[in-house]
């Protein structure tokens, strides 16, 4: 039997192939195309119709006010206070703003570079890094979105089980019974679809709605931090084990409770 030489493989092709592969993970998208006219939607009869500007400086600010002021303030900020930092829980938070004012002026960047266009991290690393890096984080956006929407809407109904004594969680138990230990969680559902619906009605309505959850949620933080002003003990500070009760490391591990909550 005749043994093929190494020189009869086509290593030339392969490595042809290896680098058009590698060459179309990296390639990125073209900035020049993006500088001229916004993006528009093509109809079946090939009319463009160009996408209404309906948002205004303020109702963009309170977007990102919305997206930053969520439900994981109310729920982490304690717990992390009370089992992991204690009143060190302070820095973190110091620590945390400035992180978030960095990376917030990055995406200004971002944003001033890479006009017309979503804003989205999954466009800005696909003009920047590469298709392959954009296709793995536009994936991982849609996986935060829906632990993240999953989360709130747990939380929230929790809360409103809370505010009822457990007559809710009582009554489903009752009624269908218990799953791996727990009772469903209907309420959820029903918030999750809500807001579904509530997406669908339009960008319009749905700020009008954001917005008053802004000035709820606003109303609610300064009520606290104002009547927490006279409720300011700071021996707490030096008993109970002192500012740091668990260390450096308890207000360090903070970080990655508090960074991603909103």
């Amino acid at each position: 039997m005749k043994i093929p030489t190494p020189g009869l493989f086509p290593t030339g092709d392969y490595r042809k192939d290896g680098l058009a592969l590698f060459t179309k993970l990296i390639r990125t998208k073209n900035i020049e195309g993006m500088q001229g006219e916004p993006p528009r939607l093509h109809s079946k009869s090939d009319k463009k119709l160009k996408l209404t500007k309906c948002l205004t400086t303020l109702d963009l600010t309170s977007l990102g006010v919305g997206s930053c002021v969520g439900t994981g303030m109310y729920l982490v900020a304690g717990m992390v206070a009370k089992n992991v930092a204690g009143p060190g829980v302070v820095i973190s938070f110091i620590i945390a703003a400035i992180a978030s004012i960095f990376s917030g002026a990055c995406y200004a960047e971002f944003g001033v570079r890479v006009p017309h266009t979503t804003g989205s991290a999954y466009m800005y690393s696909y003009v920047t890094v590469g298709e392959f890096v954009a296709f793995v984080i536009g994936w991982n956006m849609v996986l935060e979105y829906l632990i993240g929407t999953s989360a709130c809407a747990c939380a929230l109904s929790a809360c409103f089980d809370a505010l009822t004594d457990g007559a809710i969680s009582s009554l489903v138990t009752e009624s269908v019974g218990t799953f791996f230990g727990r009772p469903p969680d209907f309420l959820a559902f029903v918030i999750t679809l809500l807001m579904m619906l509530l997406m669908a009605a339009g960008v319009k309505k749905s700020l009008v709605f954001n917005n008053i959850l802004n000035a709820i949620n606003l109303s609610a933080w300064v009520f606290v931090m104002t009547a927490g002003m006279f409720y300011v003990n700071t021996a707490n500070w030096s008993e109970h084990k002192g500012f740091l009760p668990y260390g450096w490391s308890g207000s360090t591990f903070c970080l990655a409770l508090i960074i991603p909550v909103r």
